[in-house]
């Protein structure tokens, strides 16, 4: 009886197995259907914390499928790509290996022809022929044609940054006005080169000006370019966000994440979102063309021309991913160095990592905070050590995460304590809950990592817990899922869970990851086993969301399906007004937690 008794326990533990080595297992080709679950109350938890792991690029396969860009055309391709790509495509800085940046003189100033002819070589066979029509015409290049226009908005109100590219060094121009061709005086601004660490050191210039004195609610036209040569873009249009004072004004805001030149499903629908009005800021969560560093660069040019009938529109704000994480993220810091000047009206280099800005919607401010999850798992950032005699290099990341750390702490205690905030959302690119099961350390030691923070020591929960966060947006999974109000490592409030699509006054933010958005990889998958009582609803269908506050006890967010902008799940948060709740719990406002200033070792 023992015995068989024994045999009986050993055939389940195999079973056990089994089933748990399938749902480790990716699907091969899950580009195809899509899927969405709901989940109820008694869904069991999603257990297990592994050791804490630094998670590499994903194998991704292009198969032969259209994608769309925001021009509505339509491409194939049949390439496979490999996390590590080759030399010429991407350089993933190895271990010990100290990356810097490379000098202006060694970079190519001019497209000569045997660059060119290198640069259509390594499109056409990595991409495809049709792909050279996207290689900028050399009379562009010569003459500094401005392209990649992008808008951004800054902490302090009233101000617009205009941000595009050359492959000239051409002066730094705008000219902005009310009515269409009619502009006000030439400004000025920063023109800064970057030379690409690839191999061919192709130099771009990056060029920022500063709009201040920017009226609410108003349509401006402008151009951007080089007075002194008299070489301008074609005219933009933009209409700011109003001021708050009218409760009727509302602004919806898009927020998705990995979103890339090939299979970019949501691009086009996007594009024509801004181009109707139902949405006026957009916010990409990580993860830009996969990858910007790619066919020296011309990846992240492609894909940022592309988006230029989004970008040019409405502000486009955003943070890192891992997909960045090539050369330092260099090409995410210099292509989007507008960010530099949201906390900082010089603009100064390196102050893109993280950052925080306001918008008024429902005649009520949101406070936006803007958060760089790759710290945690890259050691990126490089540095000599200042130990005498020694030759090895010590990462600088841990003394950015704690940074980091106490900023987020100082944002969240000034932004809830001055009173003028009705909500206040947090993004970054990793989720710090989710349910896929396609890599397993995403959802379980990789959510735990961020969560508790490496040695125990700055993790967001922890912060989260000084002042009340509304909602934590995320991507990083290439699908969608909401989960129910949770802290605590799993910890669910249901009392705020009126309904499926209604939580009232939630104790604990929600968390949404919607990164869905269409990129060469493809979804992210989920099943009936694997999820935890947190998880709300998850879908595997592309899209983007939508989220509208509607005055200070309301706001609405919705999931996009890109087929048709129906939406797949939508969400009501309801709560009491911010100074009824100061005035009836002020005993309830959490201590800061103990944190040393110090950076991690």
């Amino acid at each position: 009886m023992k015995r068989n008794a024994a045999l009986m326990a050993s055939a389940v533990a195999l079973a056990l197995i089994l089933v748990l080595l399938l749902v480790a297992t990716p699907a091969d080709g899950a580009g195809a259907g899509s899927r969405s679950h709901r989940s109820p109350r008694h869904a069991a938890a999603a257990a297990g914390a592994g050791a804490t792991s630094t998670r590499p690029l994903k194998k991704h396969r292009v198969s032969k499928s259209s994608f769309h860009t925001s021009q509505g055309r339509e491409r194939d391709s049949t390439r496979e790509y490999a996390g590590q790509g080759t030399s010429h495509l991407r350089h993933v800085p190895a271990p010990g290996e100290k990356v810097t940046a490379v000098p202006l003189e060694q970079g190519v100033h001019a497209w000569q022809p045997a660059v060119r002819a290198e640069l259509e070589h390594i499109v056409s066979s990595e991409l495809g022929e049709q792909y050279l029509s996207l290689l900028p015409s050399v009379s562009d290049v010569e003459s500094g044609v401005p392209e990649q226009i992008k808008i951004s908005v800054t902490a302090r109100g009233g101000e617009l940054v205009l941000n595009w590219l050359t492959w000239t060094n051409s002066s730094t121009n705008a000219q902005i006005g009310t009515a269409s061709g009619q502009y006000g005086a030439v400004l000025s601004g920063q023109t800064t080169p970057f030379v690409d660490p690839n191999s061919l050191h192709l130099v771009r210039y990056l060029h920022n000006v500063l709009i201040t004195n920017v009226q609410p609610k108003t349509q401006y036209f402008y151009r951007v370019g080089d007075a002194t040569s008299g070489v301008w873009s074609d005219e933009q249009s933009t209409r700011t966000v109003p001021d708050g004072s009218n409760p009727a004004d509302l602004v919806p805001v898009a927020m998705y994440g990995d979103l890339g030149l090939v299979n970019s499903q949501s691009m086009a629908v996007l594009s024509d979102d801004v181009a109707k009005g139902g949405v006026s800021v957009v916010i990409q969560v990580g993860d830009f063309s996969y990858n910007m560093d790619e066919l020296q660069g011309m990846n992240g040019d492609f894909f940022l021309r592309d988006l230029q009938n989004v970008t040019a529109k409405v502000p486009f704000m955003g943070c890192a991913g891992n997909h960045e994480q090539a050369f330092n993220f260099s090409h995410l810091a210099n292509k989007f160095s507008n960010w530099n000047y949201v906390s900082d009206p010089l603009g100064r280099p390196d102050q893109n990592w993280w950052y925080s800005f306001d918008l008024a919607s429902g005649g009520v401010l949101t406070h936006y905070i803007s958060l760089d999850t790759e710290l945690y798992y890259w050691d990126y950032l490089r540095g000599e050590s200042t130990a005498p005699g020694q030759e090895e290099l010590k990462g600088n990341y841990p003394a950015m995460i704690a940074a980091q750390w106490h900023w987020l702490v100082d944002d969240l205690t000034r932004a809830y304590d001055s009173g003028k905030y009705a909500w206040i959302v947090a993004y970054g690119h990793r989720p710090l809950y989710c349910s896929n099961v396609d890599s397993l350390t995403d959802c379980m030691s990789d959510t735990e990592l961020l969560r508790k923070g490496p040695g125990g020591m700055y993790g967001f929960e922890a912060a989260f817990s000084v002042r009340p966060l509304d909602i934590y947006f995320a991507a990083h999974e290439h699908s969608y899922e909401r989960t129910y109000p949770v802290s605590n490592g799993g910890t669910v409030d249901w009392k705020s869970v009126a309904t499926n699509n209604l939580y009232v006054s939630p104790a604990a933010p929600v968390h949404i990851v919607a990164g869905s958005a269409g990129c060469r990889e493809y979804f992210d998958t989920f099943d009936e086993v694997f999820y935890g009582a947190f998880s709300a609803f998850r879908s595997e269908t592309y899209g983007y969301g939508r989220m509208t506050v509607h005055n200070a006890t309301h706001l609405h967010w919705e999931q996009l399906i890109d087929e048709g902008n129906a939406p797949s799940d939508h969400l009501w948060v309801q709560k009491k007004p911010r100074q009824h709740l100061v005035a009836e719990q002020p005993e309830q406002k959490p201590k800061k937690p103990a944190q040393p200033r110090i950076a991690l070792e």
